[in-house]
């Protein structure tokens, strides 16, 4: 990394996707085949993440760039920099996508994005196509709480999805009921029966949460990302019969995540796998691997999802 520059000038990110993301950190890139970026965190931040994609046996758009990527892994959500509300223009949700009428699919914890931006893109090809299987069409946004994840999901972007999908740098605990709420308003401004309750139509559709960072530790459990307070926001602006789509490769993990739903957000959502507890072992809702579930799978190891539907 010797002579290498830090700067926080993105030139990889167009104008646009430059106004739409907040710049907190301080970015190191080496232009070659290998990508690494890392940040300057010093409050929770541990070893490092290398994700290499490329994978013949997914023959989909943003999984077959050989390019190697490396991040810093593990921050503490609960450090001071992790609490702080996020900065974002008034009519971010306007200057981001084409169509804000559209309904929400949230990924939180999405990573560098490519789930989402595969997703995104099988959805237009689909309408082009006209071999759409199902109604889905959606506005995406992914977030993250690595800003040097984010920057380099941002440079991503196909031009096409512009407009479409988007990924915000946050915790989601914190920030997730500002995001959200300023969704809303944008997705119900100029309806007749819009009054003064700015969720009277419920933008969001869809969440995924999947492969979060595990906090072994005893005393980290508390960093985990499924709270009875994420639960309520997200039921808040949740449409009836909404999905909440979880994975892992620990099984401490899910059963974590299912049991705090059933538990704490019971009276708002109900368990697709009823009381059938030790159940994990069904398909990927959308047929679309994460760059973790590649990796997993791979090693011909285990992957556990679970999901919930709003009430």
């Amino acid at each position: 990394m010797h002579g290498i520059n830090k700067r926080k000038s993105l030139p990889f990110l167009s104008k646009g996707q430059q106004q739409c993301y907040h710049h907190g950190s301080n970015l190191i890139l080496m232009q070659s085949s290998t990508t690494t970026i890392s940040t300057d965190d010093k409050e929770g931040t541990i070893n490092n993440e290398e994700t290499n994609i490329n994978d013949n046996n997914y023959n989909n758009t943003y999984y077959n760039k050989q390019k190697r990527v490396r991040f810093r892994q593990h921050v503490n959500p609960l450090a001071r920099k992790f609490q702080m509300p996020i900065e974002l223009n008034s009519n971010w949700v306007e200057q981001t996508y084409a169509n804000p009428k559209l309904p929400l699919f949230l990924d939180i914890g999405c990573a560098t994005g490519k789930f989402l931006l595969q997703l995104a893109n099988d959805e237009i090809n689909n309408n082009n196509n006209n071999t759409k299987t199902d109604s889905r069409e959606y506005n995406y946004l992914g977030l993250e709480i690595r800003d040097s994840v984010v920057e380099y999901a941002l440079s991503t972007i196909p031009n096409h999805l512009l407009g479409k999908t988007h990924f915000l740098s946050c915790n989601a605990n914190v920030n997730l009921d500002r995001i959200l709420n300023d969704y809303a308003q944008a997705y119900n401004y100029g309806n007749d029966d819009n009054n003064q309750n700015v969720v009277q139509k419920i933008p969001l559709h869809e969440v995924c949460i999947q492969f979060p960072d595990p906090h072994f530790k005893n005393r980290h459990k508390k960093r985990r990302v499924v709270t009875s307070s994420l639960l309520e926001i997200i039921a808040k602006y949740m449409i009836k019969n909404g999905t909440i789509f979880l994975q892992s490769d620990v099984k401490d993990v899910i059963q974590e995540m299912r049991m705090t739903i059933r538990e704490e957000g019971n009276l708002l959502f109900d368990d697709v796998m009823h009381d059938d507890i030790e159940y994990y072992d069904f398909e990927n809702l959308y047929k679309i691997p994460t760059e973790r579930e590649i990796s997993v799978l791979k090693r011909d190891l285990p992957v556990y999802r679970s999901i919930f539907k709003r009430k």
